[in-house]
């Protein structure tokens, strides 16, 4: 998982060909870390740390061996001695359910403000990231950058003013649609805004969250036929205007089964029938398609140090642009999206496509939700870099 939350490269280590006594010191078990395949054979041990450690996640802990070892991306060379922390114990429900094999750290820096020391390690200096239209896939460029002065234009460009994320201030945030915009949130006080990979979610403080049901309830809107009536969320990030389209934030659910309540698990917004026929197949207990909304809020507001309530903005949202994340400026770029990722450069246009765009499909149960949003009304420190 690329996290854009996190800044160390940590993999869970399998205990296959170990005795059992390894569990819970050398390395994870299987009840812990189902997905486990890191092999210790190539892991170097950190000498000026060579005891356990612990690292706080937000959501548990994680008991680790620091290390060093080789990482390559493919059809590259692997580089040596970059800095890893390998997982042997954890109280973190993700490793348990999610088949991720490590968390590859891609925020700008560590907390004391050190450089991210795994792409400081493999000389990774930018990167973009691009969802294509299709919902289906995505590219992350390393080392990339608009070259052409049209290409430099196209972009919209946000320093970065957190430590150890990649975050700003944010503002003006409006539902957009039929009629007057509607005021949702971050009007007269600004907010702060993080840019989540390591989640699908939008997180909304509550305020804003019950503005944006009442707003969709108020129009009628009884399933996912008509995205029209879905609001187009507009703010701002730093001095830029941005906006999310509704297939930035409604999912097709999948099949649901009859008899079950239109609750998700993680998801505070209820499921809605995807078609008025759906509508009718759940009514009559039949199997039916859903469509699901991408909000998420945990109570108590996430309050970031200096910036006051917090809205996170996972990876998904950002369907409609690519982003760049510039490690040596300290800034992001936010440009339109080609419909299938490819470089803008190597076109004459950007492909858009035409008619409705397919929505995202998604797996509910396994949206995982933020860990920055989990923190409830715990105070972040994250200081202006």
């Amino acid at each position: 998982m690329m996290d854009s939350g996190s800044w160390e490269l940590v993999l869970p280590a399998s205990c296959d060909g170990l005795p059992a006594a390894a569990e819970g010191s050398s390395c994870c078990g299987k009840a812990t870390c189902p997905s486990a395949s890191y092999k210790l054979t190539s892991h170097r041990r950190d000498a000026e740390r060579p005891d356990l450690g612990e690292i706080p996640y937000l959501g548990g802990s994680c008991t680790v061996l620091d290390g060093f070892d080789s990482v390559g991306l493919p059809g590259a060379e692997p580089l040596p001695d970059v800095p890893v922390r390998v997982i042997v114990d954890h109280s973190i429900h993700f490793f348990k359910t999610a088949s991720a094999q490590a968390i590859f750290g891609i925020s700008p820096g560590d907390p004391t403000g050190g450089p991210n020391k795994v792409l400081s390690a493999m000389g990774v200096e930018r990167f973009t990231v691009c969802l294509d239209q299709s919902g289906e896939a995505g590219a992350i460029w390393l080392n990339d950058s608009p070259k052409a002065s049209a290409d430099k234009a196209s972009w919209k460009e946000v320093r970065s003013t957190m430590r150890q994320y990649w975050g700003t201030w944010t503002s003006d945030w409006q539902l957009a649609g039929a009629g007057a915009a509607v005021p949702l949130g971050c009007i007269e006080d600004d907010c702060g805004v993080i840019i989540d990979t390591g989640t699908p979610l939008i997180n909304l403080p509550q305020a804003m969250y019950d503005t944006m049901e009442k707003h969709i309830h108020g129009r009628g809107v009884a399933d996912c036929s008509d995205l029209s009536k879905f609001p187009t969320l507009r703010f701002t990030i730093g001095d830029q205007a941005l906006e999310l389209s509704p297939e930035a934030y409604v999912a097709d659910g999948g099949e649901r089964q009859p008899g079950t309540s239109l609750l998700v698990a993680g998801l505070q917004f209820p499921a809605m029938p995807m078609s008025s026929e759906d509508h009718m197949l759940w009514k009559s207990g039949k199997p039916f398609r859903q469509c699901v909304l991408l909000f998420e809020h945990y109570g108590e507001d996430a309050q970031m140090w200096g910036y006051g309530p917090l809205v996170t903005l996972g990876l998904l949202s950002l369907r409609d642009y690519r982003v760049q994340f510039d490690l040596g400026a300290r800034k992001m770029r936010f440009g339109e999206a080609a419909a299938d990722c490819s470089q803008p450069q190597n076109r004459s246009r950007l492909e858009r496509p035409t008619g409705a765009r397919r929505l995202q499909a998604v797996v509910p149960h396994k949206l995982a939700p933020s860990l920055l949003a989990r923190a409830g009304g715990k105070v972040l420190a994250a200081w202006a870099a």
